[in-house]
């Protein structure tokens, strides 16, 4: 088969999964209270007919339509009438969990409906059955078999979780003042008659009070909630204010392992994220509270030190705690016309998004204490588990915890620029992202039975940081260059040249600096050079004479970084000037620019003058030394010499000096090296300075 028409089944595939198994989507509770889950957020309606303080449940077919809906005592088909036989059941209005609807196994069109008893009434009425035939009524539904007891007096907990086979079902209650759960296996026969025994935790206690006011413990009271693959089981221990962990083994019908974490009184509801990691709770009085406890934390009491109070919703307090077919937990409030939402309970408060008044219910309906309870199965699904899905060029790997009672599986790793890579159908997968960025992946199961669940997870992946610090660059003197390198990720490290670890930096010389900068999927380097340059400085010297038939060579010390342009708009270092007149040269560089001008006049040229090009400073006294030579006395001398790069070598007042060749105490090196000579002698035009500049090659 091409990978194209696999991606096209594969869209087919999730188009149809849309209209799958939907046993979970309508909701009826409270004072004519419901919700239907569609696409998008839940829509309130008021077409339900309960009138129930707690207990709730319903049932749809696998495409999301209504069956039929209880609240303990009654039970109504999708019209929102009482079956025929559907009156006087055994459950009580004022029961924690009294009402359970899950389908007969292999026996489509027929539904078991649990009750338990209440505190209300000494928990007496215990744990019983009925059994419904959809087939009859002109498909409306009939009660056939009624409150057939399998055990009492019961505790108000209700649950039900598939067998490890994947058809059958274990119904699990609590025994009244016991320690003992009991967990029937609902079969194609019915109900086995060998029950499974747990005696593991606390001990379920509770009188109801002579007088309402009088103070008894109510153990009794409390929910029980399963995750949504069966393997743990929590309920709540009301009056001592005790939630009990187990877990649960699907195969045997077994608790085990109980974990104790002491909460505090009254605590009522409960329900678990769909990963697992969170147990959301409800505390109803004296002041009723909405937690979070994060079940990854450690110990019993690490778990109890992480619960994160939610809200507070006043009135008689919160009650029961559900997950709703979209992942979102919904929480009822005492006659309250709004349910309290968590929108995303995998995440740890405050960011798991708790809002009190999350959605309103219609107009003349209000929550009450309870909401319906399903089968585990019908509970929505986990996202999946991700491994190192923090970096990109790194192999992400993927897995969910049902893989067990899975028949087939399709990955969308939300990467369609992989090609056929961005499909896998192994429980396990794996898969390589190639570019930063935020990825939507999709997991559809298929399930033993043929219902299909489908999970979306986004995950967020990194790439090394970016660091640039711009081109190499040149500053002026006192200048400075400065950097802030702060990223978002607060987890960065940095490093510069000079072993500072600030995302700050500041530049105050030359040099090459280098930046790093790394998070958990590696480092990032850059550098920069950085030079500085001197602002223009005068360079031509004050005016001077020429004499008749000859020259004179106007130069300059070379400034680095710099642009020069003569008046005739020529660029070379120096200016040989064979006549009278006004000479300029313009300089520029990134520091600025100035413009140096010079007279040169007609000189009285009596006195003349020799400079040599050359000397041999080697001690073999033939032309060891330089110095420029005037046929006549001078009455002012000045000479400078400058290596290269300006810096001043020789400098004399007094014609009889002359230079050796030293640049202070060693040996100058072989080399180009240039002169300023300002001259006055006692045959010149009165008042004018002759001034001679050129240059002088030392060799060696």
């Amino acid at each position: 088969m091409s990978k194209s028409i696999f991606l096209f089944l594969f869209s087919c595939m999730i188009f149809s999964f849309s209209l799958g198994q939907k046993e979970a989507v309508h909701w009826y509770f409270g004072q004519g209270a419901g919700l239907v889950f569609r696409d998008g957020p839940p829509a309130s309606t008021w077409q339900g007919r309960l009138n129930s303080q707690e207990a709730c449940g319903a049932i749809c077919d696998a495409n999301g339509n209504l069956l039929m809906y209880s609240g303990g005592t009654i039970v109504l088909n999708a019209a929102h009438e009482i079956m025929p036989n559907g009156r006087d059941l055994g459950g009580h209005i004022s029961s924690t969990e009294s009402n359970l609807i899950v389908p007969a196994p292999q026996n489509p069109g027929f539904y078991y409906l649990f009750t338990t008893g209440a505190m209300d009434e000494n928990f007496a009425a215990g744990l019983q059955y009925s059994v419904i035939d959809m087939s009859m009524d002109n498909g409306k539904g009939d009660v056939i078999v009624k409150n057939q007891r399998l055990f009492g007096p019961s505790a108000e907990k209700l649950a039900a979780i598939p067998h490890a086979n994947g058809i059958d079902i274990w119904i699990i209650s609590h025994e009244y003042d016991s320690d003992a759960f009991r967990a029937y296996l609902l079969t194609a026969n019915g109900i086995e008659p060998a029950v499974i025994l747990s005696n593991v935790g606390s001990r379920h206690t509770g009188l109801f009070p002579a007088a309402m006011n009088a103070m008894h413990p109510k153990n009794a009271v409390g929910a029980m909630a399963t995750t949504f693959d069966g393997k743990k089981i929590a309920v709540a221990i009301f009056e001592d204010g005790i939630i009990e962990l187990f877990d649960f083994d699907a195969a045997t019908g077994r608790l085990s392992n109980p974990l104790t974490i002491p909460f505090l009184s009254k605590v009522y509801g409960l329900a678990f994220s769909t990963d697992k990691s969170k147990l959301y709770t409800t505390v109803r009085r004296p002041v009723g509270g909405i937690y979070q406890l994060d079940l990854q934390a450690g110990s019993a009491s690490d778990i109890r030190n992480s619960a994160v109070l939610l809200g507070q919703p006043g009135g008689d307090g919160p009650g029961a705690i559900q997950l709703g077919p979209d992942g979102k937990l919904y929480i009822a409030r005492w006659r309250q016309d709004f349910l309290a939402v968590v929108h995303r309970p995998n995440r740890k408060a405050p960011a798991c998004d708790f809002v009190m008044d999350g959605i309103a219910l219609r107009r003349q309906t209000s929550s009450e204490l309870g909401l319906p309870i399903f089968l585990s199965s019908y509970l929505p699904v986990p996202p999946f588990n991700v491994y190192n899905a923090e970096c990109v060029d790194r192999s992400v790997f993927f897995q969910f915890d049902d893989a067990a009672v899975v028949n087939s599986v399709l990955w969308d790793f939300g990467d369609p620029g992989s090609g056929g890579d961005n499909i896998a159908t192994t429980p396990t997968a794996i898969h390589r992202y190639k570019n930063a960025g935020v990825y939507e992946v999709m997991l559809v199961r298929t399930y033993q039975g043929g219902r299909i669940d489908s999970s979306f997870r986004s995950i967020e992946l990194k790439g090394k940081p970016t660091v640039y610090l711009g081109r190499d660059t040149i500053l002026c003197t006192g200048d400075s260059l400065f950097f802030d390198l702060t990223q978002s990720d607060p987890n960065l490290g940095y490093i510069w040249s000079d072993g500072s670890t600030l995302p700050t930096f500041q530049i105050g010389k030359e040099g090459r600096y280098i930046a790093r900068i790394s998070n958990e999927c590696g480092a990032m380097s850059d550098d920069i050079i950085v030079s500085y340059a001197m602002p223009p400085a005068t360079q031509l010297g004050p005016d001077a004479g020429l004499c008749p038939d000859s020259t004179l060579l106007l130069s300059f010390t070379p400034q680095r970084l710099t642009s020069y342009i003569w008046q005739d708009g020529s660029r070379n270092e120096d200016f040989l000037v064979t006549q009278p007149g006004n000479y300029s040269l313009k300089i520029q560089n990134v520091c600025g620019s100035l413009t140096d001008s010079i007279h040169i006049g007609e000189a009285n040229c009596d006195c003349e003058l020799f400079i040599p090009n050359v000397f041999t400073p080697n001690g073999d006294d033939i032309n060891d030394h330089f110095s420029p030579e005037y046929s006549c006395q001078a009455t002012s001398f000045h000479l400078q010499i400058f290596d290269r790069w300006g810096r001043v070598v020789f400098l004399s007042e007094s014609q009889e000096d002359r230079w050796d060749g030293s640049c202070k105490q060693d040996a100058c090196p072989s080399g180009v090296y240039f002169y300023q000579l300002d001259f006055q002698g006692d045959a010149r035009v009165t008042d004018t300075l002759e001034v001679h500049r050129g240059a002088v090659s030392l060799f060696r």
